[in-house]
C-alpha cells in the first residue's frame, strides 16, 4: 500500500507539468533579443522584472562583447552562427560586394514596397545559423524566427528556413509584442507539432535611441515598455508550466552611446570628392588605389584638422583584435567614430546646417548611435539566462564574446556545432551541470511498458532511500531543517555561501604570508582557476592599449596563472613572453596555452634575469612588486626590489614602457617612485582603475615609467589620472601624489563598508521590513562616516580633529554625495550635524528632507542645518511637510548653464513650478505659484512672487524720488531685470505697473525659451523687452540709472564685505536688507544722495488699499544703511 501510494505521488511530479499541453520531447530553449540594450541599463529602478529575473538566474553583469563592427544585421548574424562578421558574410547593414557588384540593403534604404530586407538572395550567406542546425540535427526539431534580422533568408544549407519565420516589418508596440508572447507559447505547447527552438528580435531600444538620445526623457518610457513585456513573458511561461522546461537566453546585439552634440557630427562628404566610389554603412569602395590613398588622405587630415574624433582606416590597418579584414566585402576605407562622435555618409549632412539648427540656444541635439570599438563599455550588450540548465543566483563578473552563445546554445540544445569561431570558457560558468553532451531522448522509450516497469519503480527506490537516509541523519539533529520561518530554504544557496568562503579563505592573512613564496605556492596549487584578483583585461584593458602596440616585445613578470597573456594575445598582442619562479605555473600556462603557439613562457627570476640588454619594449608586472615588497620590509626584501628595478632598466628598449599594476600601498608608492625619480630618467604616471574583482574594496593602480633615451637634469612632475577623470592632473610633489592616492583608496574604503551593510541587509524580509531596513541603512551609512571622519580613515577639509572615542562630537559639520549610476548630479546626500551643546553621544536621529524642498535655506546651507538641529528633539526617524508629487515637465542642457530641469511639485497641497539648474541644484533659479484654470488645466500665477529675494528687491522702489509706489498705475518707468530667469518678477513688474517698461536681461538663450513656455513670460507685450546680453555689456550702454538693487548670495562673510565695499564705492548711498531665512540679503543703491530716507516712516506711508504695495510695508522697514566697511 505504501508502494502505492508513493508510485502515485512520483507519477504526478513527473507528469504534472505536461499535463496541460504536449512538449517537444528536446531540449527546449528561446533566445530573445532587445537591439541595442546597453548593459547597464538592465537596473532595479529602470526594469524591476528584467532585473528580478536576472537576479535569480545567471547574470554576466558586466554584459557580453559584440563583434565588430557593431552594428544590427551582422551582430545578430554572429550570435546565431558563431562566426566573425567577415566569416558569415554580413559584414554591415548596407554594403557593396566587389566581386558581384550588388549591394547588400538589409534595411531597404531605397524604400522598395513592401520589403524590409531588400537582400534575400542566398549568395549572401555563409555560416549554419542554429535554426537549420537544430532543424537538420532531427527531423523532428522545429526552429521558428521571429523578426530575427535575416531570419527569413535562405541560407545554402538545407533546409535553407526555418520551419516557421516572421520577418521584421516595424518597430510594433507593447500590445504587439504581447500579442507575439502568447505566440511564442502557443508554439512551445502546441498539441501537434511543438517547436523547440525560437529566436526572438524587437528592434528596440535601439530606435528610441537613435532618435532620442539617453537624456531627453523618451529612453525611460520605452526600457520600461520592454521591462512590462518580459514580466509578461515571465507570468506566461510560469502558468502555462514552461518555466521549468524552457530555458531562456536575454541578450542585445550591442551598446550605444550619447552623441555629444551636433559639433561631434563629422559630415564626410565635405572632405571627399563626389565620384569614383561606392558607399556602405561606415565604408568606402574606391575605383582605383590611387583613389583610395587620396580619400584616405582628405579625411584623415580632416579628422586631424578639424578636431574629430573619428578614427579613418586603410583596411589592412584594422586592428587584429577586431577580426574584420578578411572578406571582400569589407570597404578599402573603413570610418570608426570614438564614443561620443559620429560621421555620416547622408548628402543633407553639412557642419554648417548642424550647427545652425543645433546651435547654442537652439533645439536641443539628442541621439545615439553605436558601431564604435566593442572593447568599449558603452558597446557591451545585456547579457542573463534562466531556466532548468542553468545556476540560479548567479552574477558573473567576467565578459564572454556574444558568438559564445552559439556554442552555449549549441550545448543546450544537444546537438553538435558548425564549424565556428567561438568558445565557452566564459559562458560555462552559468551552466548548471556541465557534461560533455545531453542525452538525446528517444520519444517512443516514454510510451513503452519498459517506462511504467523500470524508470517509475526506480524512480520510488530513489525517494525511499532518500527518506530514509534523511530521517535518520539530519533530521534526527534538526527536525526544521531546510525550513525557516515556515519558508523553504533552496541548499543551493549554502553550497555557493561554501564556495564564496573557500575562495576568501585562500587570500593571505597578513603581509608576511603575501610575500610568501610558499604561500603563492600553496595558493595556486588550490587554486586550479585563474586567479584575477587586479582584475583580468577588460578591466585593465583600457589603460593597457595606451601604453601597448601590436609589434611590441611584450614581457610579463611574476605570471602566476593569470589570464592577463592569453587575454593580451587575443586581443592582437601577439609578442608576449612570460616568467614566473614556480615550474609548476609554467607548465600549467603552457599547457592552457597550447593553441597560442606565439605565446611563450618560462622559469626566471625578475631580480636575475636571462634576456639581454634593451630587449624588451614593454614589461609588464601584475602584483609582483606587491608579492615581493611587504610593509614592515628586511634590508634583504628591499634589496630584492631594487635588484628587479635595475633589471627592468636594464632590459627595457629606450621609449619603453614599465608597466606594474599594484594595489599602491603607501610604501610601494614609495619605493617606486623614489627608485625610478631619482634615476631622471624615466616619466612617471599613474593611472587609478576602478577594481570589479568580486567583494575587493581597494582600487586597482597602473604605475607608467618610460624610460628616456637620456638622464634629465631637471625635475618631472608626476601625472595622475583618477578613475572616472578625462584627464592627467600633474604633481612635483611626491607627498601630494600619495595624498591623492591614499584619499581615493580611503572612499573606495568607506564605499565597500556601506556596500557590506546593503548585503547584509539584503538576506532580510525587505518587503516585510522596508522601513526598518531603510532607517538602518541610513544610520549605519551616516554612522560609518562619523566613524571613519573620527578614526581618521576619511579625510575632511578642513581637517577634523582625530578623537579616539567616536561618540565625541566633530569639529564642524561633514558630508558625503553619493552619485547616481544613470543620471549626472548627486542621488542622495548625506550631512552629519552635531548639538554644539552635547559632549559625547550615546544616540542619532535622522532627518529625510521632503523631496522638492532640498533647496529651501534650512536644509541646504550649513547654518539652517545647525537651526534644525537645535530645534530637533529626541525622535528616531524626522522630517517635515511633505511633497506629495514631483512631476519633471521638461529638461535640456544649455551651452551656459548647463543641465536644467523645469520641475511640478505639490507642497502641503499647494502647487508649484520650479526652475532647476542641475550644476547647483541646492538653489531653485526660479519658482512660480500654479493655479487651477477652466477644464482642470494649470497655469502659472503670475499675480503672486513666492521668491523672498523678490520682494526684498522690489522694496528699491522706495529709494525711487517720484515714489512710484504712492500711485504705481501712473507711474513711468524703466525697469531692467538683470538675469531673467523664469521671468517671475518681470511679469509681476509688468503687470502692476501698466505704464512701465520693463527689460529682461538674460545671457541664456535657452533659459528665455523656458521662460517663455514654462512660465508664462509675455514677450510679446509691447511694454517687455527681452534681450540676450551679457548683463555688464548692457550696464554699460545703458546712460541712465538711478537705484539698483542686487541679491548677493553668499555663504562667505568676506566675499560679502567685498562686494559691501565695492558697491560702496561706487554709489553714494547704500542699503541692505536681509530675509528672515538670512541667505539672501539685497543691497540697494542710489545714483545720488538721499540723507533725508527714513525707511520707518515711508513704510507707514504706503497705500493700504493696494495688496502689493501693502505687503511691502514690514520689508521696507528693516532696510538699513549699510555702514562703512
Amino acid at each position: 500500500m505504501i508502494f502505492t501510494r508513493i508510485w502515485i505521488i512520483c507519477s504526478f511530479v513527473i507528469w504534472s507539468p505536461l499535463a496541460s499541453a504536449k512538449l517537444s520531447p528536446h531540449p527546449k530553449l528561446l533566445l530573445i533579443s532587445f537591439d541595442g540594450f546597453r548593459y547597464d541599463l538592465l537596473n532595479a529602478t529602470w526594469t524591476p522584472n528584467i532585473y528580478k529575473w536576472a537576479n535569480r538566474s545567471s547574470w554576466f553583469v558586466n554584459g557580453v562583447r559584440s563583434q565588430y563592427v557593431t552594428y544590427t544585421a551582422p551582430n545578430h548574424m554572429s550570435i546565431v552562427t558563431g562566426l566573425h562578421e567577415p566569416d558569415h558574410g554580413i559584414v554591415s547593414n548596407y554594403f557593396y560586394d566587389p566581386a558581384t557588384g550588388k549591394v547588400f540593403d538589409y534595411f531597404n534604404s531605397t524604400q522598395e514596397a513592401g520589403v524590409v530586407n531588400a537582400s534575400l538572395d542566398m549568395s549572401w550567406y555563409k555560416g549554419d545559423p542554429i535554426w537549420l542546425t537544430n532543424e537538420r540535427s532531427d527531423s523532428s526539431r522545429r526552429s521558428v524566427s521571429f523578426y530575427w534580422p535575416n531570419g527569413e533568408a535562405p541560407f545554402p544549407q538545407e533546409p535553407h528556413k526555418p520551419s516557421l519565420y516572421r520577418a521584421w516589418k516595424d518597430y510594433r508596440n507593447l500590445t504587439q509584442w504581447m500579442g507575439d508572447v502568447d505566440d511564442i507559447v502557443n508554439l512551445f505547447t502546441d498539441d501537434k507539432d511543438p517547436i523547440n527552438f525560437l529566436a526572438w528580435y524587437i528592434a528596440e531600444p535601439d530606435h528610441t535611441l537613435h532618435k532620442n538620445g539617453f537624456y531627453n526623457g523618451a529612453l525611460r518610457p520605452m526600457i520600461h515598455q520592454l521591462d512590462e513585456l518580459f514580466g509578461y513573458l515571465v507570468a506566461k511561461l510560469h502558468d502555462s508550466g514552461l518555466e521549468s522546461e524552457l530555458n531562456v537566453i536575454l541578450t542585445a546585439d550591442h551598446g550605444h552611446a550619447e552623441i555629444q552634440g551636433a559639433k561631434n557630427v563629422m559630415c564626410l562628404r565635405e572632405y571627399i570628392t563626389s565620384e569614383g566610389y561606392v558607399l556602405g554603412d561606415h565604408m568606402m569602395y574606391p575605383e582605383s588605389e590611387e583613389l583610395a590613398f587620396e580619400l584616405y588622405h582628405n579625411l584623415s587630415t580632416a579628422a586631424r584638422t578639424m578636431g574629430y574624433k573619428v578614427k579613418i582606416y586603410l583596411k589592412e590597418n584594422i586592428p587584429d583584435k577586431f577580426f574584420y579584414k578578411n572578406s571582400t566585402r569589407i570597404g578599402r576605407i573603413v570610418i570608426e567614430p570614438e564614443v561620443g562622435w559620429a560621421a555620416s555618409f547622408s548628402k543633407s549632412c553639412t557642419r554648417k546646417k548642424l550647427l545652425e539648427t543645433y546651435g547654442p540656444g537652439k533645439i536641443k541635439f539628442n541621439s545615439s548611435s553605436h558601431g564604435m570599438d566593442p572593447d568599449r563599455w558603452e558597446m557591451r550588450a545585456m547579457l542573463a539566462m534562466g531556466g532548468p540548465s542553468f545556476i540560479p543566483g548567479k552574477k558573473i563578473t567576467d565578459i564572454p564574446n556574444n558568438i559564445d552563445l552559439h556554442s552555449l546554445m549549441c550545448y543546450l540544445l544537444a546537438i553538435e556545432a558548425a564549424p565556428n569561431n567561438a568558445g565557452m570558457s566564459v559562458v560555462s560558468q552559468a551552466i548548471l551541470v556541465k557534461t560533455t553532451g545531453l542525452p538525446h531522448v528517444d520519444t517512443s522509450f516514454s510510451e513503452s511498458l519498459a517506462f511504467t516497469f523500470l524508470i517509475i519503480p526506480s524512480a520510488c527506490i530513489v525517494v525511499l532511500f532518500m527518506v530514509y537516509i534523511c530521517r535518520n541523519t539530519v533530521l534526527s539533529d534538526n527536525p526544521k531543517w531546510m525550513w525557516t520561518r515556515g519558508q523553504y530554504r533552496p541548499l543551493h544557496m549554502d553550497i555557493f555561501d561554501a564556495e564564496r568562503l573557500f575562495s576568501m579563505s585562500l587570500l593571505p592573512k597578513s603581509t608576511v604570508e603575501f610575500t610568501d613564496p610558499k604561500f603563492w605556492k600553496n595558493f595556486f596549487a588550490t587554486r586550479k582557476t585563474p586567479f584575477e584578483w587586479y582584475g583580468d583585461y577588460t578591466v585593465l584593458g583600457a589603460v593597457l592599449e595606451k601604453y601597448l602596440k601590436m609589434s611590441d616585445n611584450i614581457l610579463q613578470i611574476g605570471c602566476g596563472n593569470s589570464q592577463l597573456a592569453a587575454q593580451m594575445y587575443d586581443n592582437g598582442f601577439r609578442n608576449v613572453h612570460s616568467i614566473d619562479t614556480d615550474s609548476a605555473v609554467i607548465e600549467e600556462q603552457r599547457h592552457r596555452n597550447r593553441e597560442r603557439s606565439e605565446l611563450t613562457f618560462s622559469k626566471d627570476d625578475a631580480t636575475s634575469m636571462s634576456f639581454g640588454d634593451e630587449e624588451f619594449s614593454v614589461i609588464v608586472d601584475k602584483g609582483t612588486l606587491d608579492a615581493l615588497l611587504p610593509p614592515e620590509a628586511t634590508e634583504q626584501q628591499l634589496d630584492c626590489v631594487h635588484r628587479m628595478f635595475h633589471e627592468v632598466q636594464r632590459i627595457l628598449k629606450v621609449a619603453g614602457r614599465y608597466l606594474i599594476i599594484t594595489l599602491a600601498q603607501h610604501h610601494i608608492v614609495n619605493c617606486f617612485m623614489e627608485h625610478f625619480l631619482t634615476t631622471g630618467q624615466f616619466l612617471l604616471r599613474v593611472h587609478e582603475i576602478e577594481n570589479s574583482a568580486s567583494g575587493f574594496p581597494m582600487p586597482v593602480f597602473v604605475f607608467v615609467a618610460t624610460k628616456l633615451r637620456n638622464v634629465m637634469n631637471m625635475s618631472m612632475p608626476i601625472e595622475l589620472w583618477r578613475a572616472g577623470s578625462d584627464r592627467f592632473e600633474k604633481f612635483v610633489d611626491l607627498h601630494d601624489v600619495l595624498s591623492v592616492i591614499a584619499s581615493e583608496q580611503e572612499f573606495n574604503q568607506f564605499v565597500h563598508m556601506c556596500s557590506r551593510v546593503k548585503d547584509i541587509l539584503s538576506n532580510s524580509d525587505y518587503k516585510r521590513y522596508n522601513a526598518v531596513t531603510a532607517t538602518t541603512v541610513i544610520l549605519t551609512v551616516g554612522c560609518t562616516l562619523r566613524t571613519l571622519l573620527n578614526i581618521g580613515v576619511v579625510n575632511s577639509k578642513p581637517p577634523i580633529m582625530r578623537r579616539t572615542d567616536v561618540r565625541i562630537k566633530l569639529d564642524h559639520e561633514a558630508s558625503i554625495t553619493i552619485e547616481s549610476q544613470n543620471v549626472s548630479g548627486p542621488r542622495y546626500c548625506f550631512h552629519i550635524v552635531d548639538d554644539p551643546n552635547v559632549k559625547t553621544f550615546n544616540s542619532y536621529a535622522v532627518f529625510v528632507i521632503p523631496l522638492g524642498r532640498e533647496g529651501e535655506w534650512i536644509f541646504s546651507t550649513e547654518k539652517g542645518r545647525k537651526t534644525l538641529r537645535q530645534q530637533a528633539e529626541k525622535i528616531d526617524f524626522l522630517s517635515t511637510g511633505s511633497v506629495d508629487v514631483r512631476v519633471t515637465k521638461a529638461s535640456g542642457e544649455s551651452s551656459v548653464n548647463g543641465k536644467w530641469t523645469v520641475e511640478d511639485i505639490v507642497v502641503d497641497g499647494q502647487e508649484y513650478r520650479r526652475l532647476i539648474f542641475l550644476s547647483s541644484s541646492n538653489i531653485v533659479q526660479s519658482e512660480a505659484l500654479l493655479k487651477s484654470k477652466k477644464g482642470g488645466k494649470k497655469a502659472v500665477d503670475l499675480e503672486h512672487m513666492t521668491c523672498d529675494h523678490h520682494t526684498l528687491m522690489l522694496s528699491g522702489l522706495a529709494l525711487l524720488s517720484q515714489n512710484p509706489l504712492s500711485d504705481p498705475a501712473a507711474a513711468q518707468l524703466k525697469v531692467a531685470v538683470l538675469g531673467l530667469g523664469g521671468g517671475l518678477l518681470a511679469s509681476f513688474l509688468l503687470r502692476h505697473l501698466p505704464k512701465a517698461t520693463i527689460e529682461g536681461v538674460e545671457l541664456d538663450r535657452d533659459v528665455v525659451t523656458v521662460a517663455i513656455q514654462w512660465f508664462a513670460l509675455p514677450h510679446n507685450d509691447p511694454r517687455m523687452r527681452v534681450k540676450v546680453v551679457n548683463a555688464l555689456d548692457y550696464l554699460e550702454e545703458t546712460s541712465t540709472r538711478s537705484v539698483i538693487a542686487m541679491n548677493l548670495v553668499t555663504r562667505d562673510e568676506e566675499v560679502a564685505r567685498k562686494a559691501k565695499r565695492s558697491m560702496a564705492s561706487h554709489f553714494p548711498t547704500l542699503y541692505s536688507i536681509s530675509s528672515d531665512e538670512d541667505v539672501n540679503e539685497v543691497l540697494l543703491a542710489r545714483v545720488t544722495p538721499n540723507e533725508k530716507f527714513n525707511p520707518v516712516e515711508f513704510a507707514r506711508s504706503l497705500r493700504k488699499d493696494i495688496r502689493w504695495v501693502h505687503a511691502l510695508e514690514p520689508v521696507i522697514a528693516r532696510i538699513t544703511p549699510v555702514p562703512s566697511q
